[in-house]
């Protein structure tokens, strides 16, 4: 009997498996160097970088001390400075890491990364996107902001007597930025930008540009918009680059009842409409 049990729960498993497999299957083929390169030959450039812009390839491969190194990249942003309460606890640095690193993954095994490297081969930054046609959102966010909400925040949290106020602000980041996004592109093909990140040493020296140059010459040769979230400080850097705001992403933790009460906060969704000036 006992036997039969386990050869059930073993075979509805994987039937789950093989369920949650063909819905995130990879629905747009892989982007290969010879595409970007192509793309990038169309695409116009400022300042002559084109042949700078060739040192950034195409990967489906990061190495951990890469992902580490875009994880603190981010630990400094008010956003994950806002979600661990303030920096309560010296908490950022994990937090970075269970919302970053997860997106990461997901990009490399179901949509597309750019990596960008120096003329000595160090790394500096890397874009991650969700191809057009993708079906990942929802295993993004499951992975994000769900499965890897991490155990020792909520340990630490419930022991301490701040769960409530760190598992609002959870909910609250993902649920808005999934809300957001599927209201504003709806049923609507278009290119995700999950990460734009560069490494601390690597900054000021332009790399975001050229990964985001590389991003809408992608765009731009299959006829796609591009849509990010991103915080106040970084609108102007987008804008640059054609972006226009579409909405104030207002973060509105609801902690429970007679807890104490959690400040809100508010990110920015904005869209590349593939268009030129005179259109």
């Amino acid at each position: 009997m006992i036997l039969k049990i386990f050869f059930i729960l073993f075979l509805l498993i994987c039937i789950c498996v093989a369920v949650l497999k063909y819905y995130i299957r990879r629905t747009a083929p892989f982007v290969k160097q010879e595409q970007l390169l192509k793309a990038l030959e169309k695409y116009p450039k400022k300042n002559d970088e084109s042949e700078v812009i060739k040192v950034i390839k195409v990967t489906n491969q990061l190495g951990e001390k890469e992902k580490d190194d875009i994880c603190v990249a981010f630990e400094s942003g008010p956003d994950f400075k806002w979600m661990s309460l303030n920096n309560i606890h010296n908490q950022v640095s994990r937090l970075s890491n269970s919302v970053i690193k997860p997106r990461i993954n997901v990009g490399l095994k179901y949509g597309i990364a750019l990596e960008a490297r120096d003329q000595n081969g160090n790394f500096q930054g890397t874009a991650v996107l969700a191809l057009p046609q993708h079906k990942i959102k929802n295993l993004q966010t499951i992975l994000t902001y769900g499965l890897k909400r991490p155990f020792y925040m909520q340990k630490k949290a419930r022991d301490e007597g701040w769960g409530d106020l760190m598992n609002a602000k959870w909910d609250s980041f993902s649920g808005s930025l999934d809300k957001y996004h599927s209201h504003n592109m709806k049923k609507r093909d278009h290119w995700y930008l999950m990460i734009l990140g560069v490494v601390k040493s690597e900054q000021g020296k332009h790399v975001g540009s050229k990964l985001l140059n590389c991003v809408l010459a992608l765009a731009k040769q299959s006829n796609h918009p591009v849509y990010l979230e991103c915080i106040d400080e970084n609108l102007g850097f987008y804008q640059k680059f054609g972006f226009r705001p579409l909405d104030k992403i207002q973060l509105n933790p609801k902690g429970k009842k007679g807890s104490t009460k959690v400040p809100g906060y508010h990110m920015n969704s904005m869209i590349w409409e593939n268009k030129s000036k005179n259109e």
